[in-house]
């Protein structure tokens, strides 16, 4: 009986244990559940607080919309105009409400607090929309080439082309949509190419035949089919209407069959095409392609970047296109590589050849329209910035501070002329040698009697600003600073004479007008002669000259300076008439304007009469390798928009850079010798405004900025956490304003990055501008935040210590020991344990609390009846063992 008593208690023991780990395990499952039902619970309540934000955010985006569509940059002043104030009460409660939420649940992240760090240095993100546009890719084209929506796309996505600016000021992101165009346009393009081709026979040295075609005839059919949207697969019925993603811009990508010969309309041709200089364009006058009147080489070229009014004739909402006819070329325009080889390289869009009628050759065909497409996109929409541009706007804010004491006084309030200046005024001062009553009726003229300059940056401008060219003339009588600084500049190039017998002849110019006015005359009828004298002047010795003077000929022309509201620009340009022989004009490089290094004046140099001036760099013909590219020195009017456009809106071309393809500037451009355009295309206008908002964006996100480093500051010698929001705000109010103000700038500054990817210049400016008031608006809470600070700071420093009367100034700042810090890791990993912890316990505490007494209720239950049953197995022993 005792044996059996004790295999059945050992039974009995090993079934309480296995009892015991069963209902430990269900413990630990019970509470494992928990806490996934705390986490869901967290997490839906977490999704559900952000859906509410993002409605309150699209919510009062819709009505700050629709508040500032009722504004404009012509009438509103921006300097106290609030969009906040007509809020209505309940957008304001929310947007105050998101804001004190998001700053509760984040207020250890340094990043939402002291955003000084992410505004100062982080580029403004543009996303732009690129579409491609297919002709003659179906089988109807040069090689019958087929390449679909399918075969491209995967390669767009691998294209690496986002582009960073000078500065880092702003970042292009490119999104590429590929469609294709109507089938008529490929049947109308090759009927254009075959009816107008001609043989040019006299476009180089060599007199070699040349097939071109007038650019025009082309462009006029893109026009047409630019206002329509695309097929995108090419198997539906083309629709008129726009596709639903928009593009603001379209590069289309030829691919016509070759023409027949024009002779014997046989064999097929090679082609290209010629940009030649018209008058208001359209017609095929031959007067049109004298090459003798044009004004600079005239390069041939395979592709055409449209102007910024050309939609503006069939539909205001087309977007701004650009062509590249894959089956012409080759173009014959090299550039060199560098300044110091005789190397030249040449950029050559992708060609489409037989083997491509293959479809196993079809994905090499699509990936390299997909690179020649992402370089494209660099050139167009991401133009070099001029570096003295970027440190003459960018260094204001602090060249604004002026030293009173020893210290440092920063712009107490930001103005919409802070942001971007409304008034332009340019002083075209012609400095001449010879008095202008005296001199032909030709060259007194003045030298833009129809204000094409000014018309030309007027496109630039944003709207609101205006801008005024004033000519006017003068010679060295009424300037002798001008002679002098002339003088010191001028070189000869010649045998028979010294360079002192030539700045001689400035001094004694007037001793026979009758026979320099005459002779004047007699040399403007030579051309392009050429003599055995030759003047050439050293733009750097100019430039340094005329800034050596540059206060006493301001006084000595009666310029005046600019102020808060005017940028007055001066340009010197220097019309010469020095002697009745030689050729004037030509600056040492091939240059015709010179803009200062600080950007305060602009230095030209005009010639009398014509002569070409080489431009070592470019050569435009490739089957002449001696035939530089050139332009008329004595027409400035190209050289006075680029460098213009440069000092106003930073805009270049930077030849050094790899990823830029110059051939895009051939057709329309200003910065090249490669056309005689009005240079008014598309990629340079709105270059000129993206780069405007985006300054005036980035000024005013660098003068909040500049306060949060100085809060940033304060709190971390304060020794306190300085990335704890309560604590770099401790009054409500103050934070509350900031907060909600932080949150409007941001939305407006969104809004203007889209509407600036749109082209919608207006509302773009509209949005930057009023956020000015909010900027000020949280400028005035940093600075009340600031004082309250150093107030406190000043009356812990000069209270006495506890047990002594010294003041505690006697202690410096430097050796106060300050509280011990966490490093980098440590506290990052104790941040987000902090903010996992304190936020499901604020946010959840009801469910935290019911499940918690749940398992406690559960656990009591559990353990009671395990104590009754211990103790009714004990009696059920102690019977059977007195039994």
């Amino acid at each position: 009986l005792e044996s059996a008593s004790v295999v059945c208690h050992e039974k009995r023991t090993t079934s309480n244990e296995k009892m015991s780990g069963q209902k430990a395990m269900v413990c630990l499952a019970r509470v494992y559940m928990s806490l996934l039902l705390l986490s869901f619970f967290s997490f839906v309540s977490s999704a559900q607080r952000n859906d509410d934000d993002l409605h309150t955010a699209a919510r009062a985006r819709a009505e700050l919309s629709t508040i500032l569509g009722k504004t404009s940059p012509w009438r509103t002043d921006f300097n106290t105009y609030d969009s906040y104030s007509e809020f209505s009460e309940d957008t304001k409660e929310e947007v105050n409400g998101q804001q004190q939420r998001s700053s509760d649940s984040d207020s250890s992240s340094p990043e939402d607090v002291f955003t000084y760090r992410e505004w100062r240095t982080k580029p403004i993100d543009f996303y732009l929309s690129v579409s491609l546009k297919l002709s003659g890719f179906h089988r109807d084209g040069n090689f019958l080439a087929k390449v679909t929506k399918r075969d491209i796309e995967p390669f767009l996505e691998t294209v690496k082309s986002d582009a960073l600016s000078e500065g880092e000021m702003y970042k292009m992101h490119f999104h590429y949509r590929v469609m294709h165009a109507r089938k008529e346009v490929n049947a109308e393009v090759e009927k254009a190419i075959q009816e107008n081709v001609r043989v040019e026979r006299e476009w180089s040295s060599t007199s070699k035949a040349k097939n071109t075609v007038d650019f025009r005839k082309v462009d006029g059919i893109i026009e047409k089919d630019n206002v329509f949207g695309g097929d995108d697969d090419m198997t539906k019925v083309y629709r008129t209407e726009k596709d639903d993603v928009f593009s603001p811009y379209v590069i289309y990508a030829l691919n016509p069959r070759r023409p027949k010969n024009p002779n014997d309309n046989k064999a097929s041709v090679q082609y290209v095409y010629s940009f030649l200089s018209h008058e208001g364009g359209g017609g095929g006058d031959d007067k049109k392609y004298d090459k003798k009147s044009s004004n600079s080489s005239q390069c041939f070229g395979t592709s055409m970047v449209s102007r910024d009014d050309a939609s503006s004739s069939s539909s205001p909402s087309a977007p701004a296109y650009a062509w590249v006819d894959l089956t012409s070329g080759p173009n014959g325009f090299t550039k060199k590589r560098t300044k110091f080889t005789t190397d030249y390289s040449r950029r050559v869009p992708p060609k489409v050849l037989g083997a491509h009628a293959k479809q196993e050759n079809v994905p090499l065909l699509s990936a390299s329209i997909a690179g020649f497409l992402g370089d494209a996109s660099k050139t167009l929409f991401a133009p070099s910035i001029r570096r003295e541009f970027l440190d003459e706007h960018f260094g204001s804010l602090s060249s604004s501070s002026v030293s009173s004491g020893g210290k440092e006084k920063m712009m107490v309030k930001f103005k919409t002329d802070d942001a971007w200046i409304s008034h332009v005024q340019i002083e075209l001062v012609r400095i001449s040698e010879l008095p202008f009553n005296l001199q032909s009726e030709r060259d007194a003229k003045k030298i833009d009697p129809d204000h094409r300059v000014e018309k030309y940056l007027q496109k630039a401008l944003l709207p609101g600003r205006k801008i005024k060219v004033n000519e006017r003339e003068v010679d060295f009588n009424e300037c002798p600073l001008c002679a002098q600084a002339f003088k010191n500049a001028m070189h000869y190039s010649g045998s028979n004479t010294n360079t002192n017998r030539i700045r001689k002849s400035i001094e004694n110019r007037n001793r026979n007008s009758e026979r320099t006015s005459s002779n004047s005359n007699s040399s403007g009828a030579r051309g392009f002669e050429e003599d055995d004298e030759e003047f050439l002047v050293d733009e750097s010795e100019l430039l340094f000259w005329v800034e050596e003077y540059e206060e006493g000929i301001r006084k000595q022309l009666g310029l005046r300076d600019g102020d808060e509201t005017t940028k007055v620009i001066p340009v010197f340009l220097f019309d010469l008439k020095l002697t009745t022989h030689g050729k004037l004009g030509a600056f040492t490089d091939g240059k015709q304007a010179e803009i200062a290094k600080d950007n305060s004046f602009i230095v030209a140099v005009r010639n009398s009469k014509k002569h070409k001036i080489d431009i070592p760099s470019f050569k435009c013909f490739e089957d002449d390798p001696t035939q530089n590219a050139w332009v008329d020195s004595s027409d400035v009017l190209r050289a006075l928009k680029a460098s213009l456009m440069t000092n106003l809106f930073g805009i270049h071309v930077d030849v050094d850079r790899d990823d830029v393809d110059l051939s895009w500037a051939i057709g329309n451009d200003v910065f090249t010798p490669l056309s005689a355009g009005e240079g008014d295309s598309f990629a340079i206008i709105d270059g000129a405004k993206r780069t405007t908002i985006a300054v005036g964006m980035q000024k005013i996100r660098r003068f909040i900025a500049m306060r949060l480093e100085i809060l940033h500051d304060i709190c971390r010698e304060d020794g306190e956490n300085e990335n704890t929001f309560a604590h770099a705000f401790p009054r409500e109010p103050l934070r509350k304003t900031f907060l909600a103000r932080s949150r409007l700038l941001k939305f407006k500054h969104e809004e203007a990055v889209k509407a600036t990817t749109l082209r919608e210049w207006e509302r773009a400016a509209t949005f930057v501008l009023s956020s000015i008031v909010d900027a000020n608006a949280m400028v005035e809470a940093l600075e009340e935040t600031i004082a309250s600070h150093k107030v406190r700071l000043d009356c812990y420093n000069n209270s006495p210590p506890p047990g002594g009367s010294s003041p505690r100034t006697t202690t410096t700042r430097k050796n106060t020991k300050k509280k011990k810090k966490l490093p980098d890791d440590g506290s990052r990993s104790y941040h987000f344990l902090e903010a996992f912890l304190y936020g499901g316990f604020e946010a959840f505490f009801g469910t935290a609390f019911l499940i918690v007494v749940y398992v406690c209720l559960v656990e009591v239950i559990a353990f009671y009846r395990k104590t009754k049953g211990k103790k009714r197995s004990t009696g059920e022993s102690s019977y059977r063992k007195e039994e």
